[in-house]
């Protein structure tokens, strides 16, 4: 079969507020789906001599793409992403990089995210923390996603690499008040930051977390509640569940906790347990660190060099298991010079890697066959 019979794969990547809840990426195939979309890839992009008729031809060549392509297709969409996003800062960036206490980077982190539209924020993903009834929410994420773009391997988001600025300037916050609170800066360990505006969020978990989550609020002067709730049996604090939340409980239900409130200090809590935000009046801006669990060991090296260069401090994977690509000398210069701004070319000769995510390669098989 020749590589013309091949269909088409879709290329369009995902705006951001298209991305699925992070963790929960398209349907992903079976194992023997995973193989023949293997073979689609690996035929579209080197054409048919690598393969003999279209099909590996050893128990070799099928373990191989079973395994390797993943890998070896989290390293191209790693670059390929950095040349096509890096060097492009957005305007609602802030370049500033003078030393500030920490009122001084409260001001100055709220003036950031004031002055970003709501254009920017808006956000159909995360339905699980939006009220009954709301259609979308105001939230950005920087650091490390998943989404079917990439077929669910770990990578930065395309905000992160438009908001360098802000983003290094946010851990510099955190760490500071990490060292106000007590907290090791050792320990404050995350692969993403959650910003959200102004967002009530309803009573939900974090499921697919890994880790302590850690919180803080922005907010002007007037601003009043918007504790954080969280889930704790020990608690002073019974909230009521208003409606029948899935995997939650059902209305009427008294959940004892602790009411939180993060105003200019660090909250550290557990995302896995139940938790929302309180009623507030005036503006108020989340800011969240955590810790992506799923597929974290696929994040590739050049990714996970990147977030470092920013000042995230990237969790070891948990025991048992590593990454599944080792750091490089090439992967940390690159990801210098993307982190300060500067362009980074793609591989020379390279194709772009499939992208669309995993459901549309499945489809895209199933009318083939």
């Amino acid at each position: 079969e020749s590589s013309k019979s091949i269909p088409k794969l879709h290329p369009g990547a995902m705006a951001a507020s298209e991305i699925p809840e992070f963790g929960e990426a398209d349907t992903f195939p079976t194992d023997h789906e995973e193989l023949q979309l293997t073979q689609l890839i690996e035929i579209s992009e080197t054409g048919p001599s690598t393969l003999e008729g279209g099909c590996a031809n050893t128990q070799l060549s099928q373990e191989r793409l079973l395994q390797q392509p993943r890998f070896c297709l989290g390293q191209r969409y790693a670059r390929s992403q950095m040349a096509e996003f890096a060097g492009k800062a957005s305007e609602f960036d802030t370049h500033e990089t003078s030393e500030l206490n920490l009122e001084q980077l409260h001001e100055e982190l709220l003036a950031t995210l004031q002055g970003i539209p709501d254009s920017y924020w808006k956000n159909r993903s995360r339905s699980n923390v939006r009220q009954r009834g709301e259609t979308y929410s105001y939230q950005i994420c920087l650091g490390l996603i998943r989404s079917g773009s990439w077929r669910g391997i770990p990578m930065p988001s395309r905000e992160t690499y438009n908001l360098l600025g802000l983003t290094r300037r946010i851990l510099a916050y955190l760490v500071g008040l990490a060292e106000a609170a007590g907290i090791p800066a050792s320990e404050l360990e995350g692969t993403t930051i959650q910003l959200t505006k102004n967002l009530e969020s309803k009573m939900h978990r974090d499921k697919y977390n890994r880790g302590p989550s850690f919180i803080t609020i922005l907010s002007p002067p007037g601003t009043a509640g918007g504790q954080t709730f969280i889930e704790d049996l020990a608690g002073d604090y019974v909230y009521r569940l208003s409606e029948d939340i899935v995997g939650i409980g059902e209305a009427g239900d008294l959940i004892r906790g602790q009411a939180e409130q993060a105003r200019k200090h660090l909250v550290r809590f557990n995302g896995n347990l139940r938790h929302c935000t309180m009623p507030f009046e005036g503006e108020r801006y989340a800011v969240i660190l955590f810790s992506l669990g799923v597929a974290y060991p696929e994040t590739p090296a050049l990714v996970r060099s990147f977030l470092e260069c920013l000042g995230f401090r990237m969790p070891a994977p948990l025991e048992g298991s590593a990454f599944t690509e080792a750091s490089s000398s090439e992967a940390r210069h690159l990801a210098q010079r993307a982190a300060s701004g500067e362009e980074v070319e793609d591989e020379a000769g390279r194709h772009k890697p499939p992208r669309g995510g995993v459901k549309h390669l499945v489809l895209a098989q199933r009318a083939a066959s």
